[in-house]
């Protein structure tokens, strides 16, 4: 009977630790989680748009590959 007590309680010991690492890198707040992303932006000359720097990028595309 004290074998199969100690068993049980050095269980539950174990059960409470190790529930206790688990759950020690949770943080409960209220702020808002910040994100850092990089942005890039252009203003387009009069007469040009997007379909003029498509074909800028795939040149600078094939540039990068040979190189």
């Amino acid at each position: 009977m004290k074998k199969i007590l100690t068993a049980a309680v050095s269980a539950m010991m174990f059960l409470f630790v190790a529930g206790g690492a688990a759950t020690a890198q949770e943080e409960e707040t209220d702020e808002m989680q910040v994100v850092p992303v990089e942005t890039w932006a252009c203003n387009y000359r009069d007469g040009k748009g997007p379909g003029d720097l498509s074909s800028d990028i795939d040149a600078w595309k094939e540039w990068m590959d040979s190189n």
